[in-house]
């Protein structure tokens, strides 16, 4: 037993209560509103996702292209068949890459709400990595003639490509190509254009 019991319960306490305390202040959030916004003029936006259902393990891939107006460029959907969420990350930030390079758009911004896929796109990861070659070939397409940078965003702006992410399940296995938005889409695109604010609640 403690020489002053009382004084070391004391003294436990109050550590408690600032450990309490300190705990709270971490994990205490507050709320703020986001909106998808537009490239500047005379660059492009390229927003991807991938999406992973996990009763079945099934994968598949979206992305969007808009410009600095907010409409509609082009897009994709792919069925990528069974893996890891971040497998279909790698996979749609690839196929957005090759599709803005092959339609000729040569500024362009890339938005992901995957902040692990834009960390080992912008730092060093090792060879033995299990996705390293496609990764690989993102970083060469990166390093094309061109100008573009890819940003970690939050998933409240990124609303068209998580629609067409899911749109992929429903798809033949493989990558499709979109010349127009789905008709279901539509009140996204118009609600991104619009500048729609989408509250999101993050810790501070």
């Amino acid at each position: 037993m403690p020489c002053r019991p009382k004084q070391s319960i004391v003294e436990y306490l109050l550590e408690w209560d600032k450990a309490n305390n300190h705990l709270k202040k971490a994990t205490s959030q507050t709320q703020m509103f986001l909106a998808w916004q537009p490239p500047p003029c005379g660059f492009s936006k390229l927003n991807i996702d991938g999406s992973r259902v996990s009763a079945s393990g099934c994968i598949a891939a979206g992305g969007i292209i808009r410009n600095s107006e907010g409409s509609w460029i082009a897009g994709f959907s792919a069925n990528l068949g069974h893996g890891e969420v971040l497998v279909a990350e790698a996979w749609a930030l690839y196929y957005g890459l090759n599709l803005a390079w092959q339609m000729g758009l040569r500024q362009i911004t890339v938005n992901s709400d995957s902040a692990l896929v834009v960390d080992m796109i912008n730092g060093e990861w090792v060879d033995s990595h299990p996705m390293s070659v496609l990764l690989t070939k993102c970083r060469e397409l990166f390093k094309s003639q061109w100008n573009c940078s890819i940003l970690h965003v939050y998933r409240e702006t990124n609303f068209a490509a998580d629609f067409l992410a899911k749109m992929g399940h429903h798809k033949e296995l493989g990558y499709h190509e979109l010349s127009s938005p789905p008709d279901l889409m539509q009140p996204i695109l118009d609600a991104d254009k619009n500048g729609l604010l989408r509250p999101r609640f993050v810790s501070v």
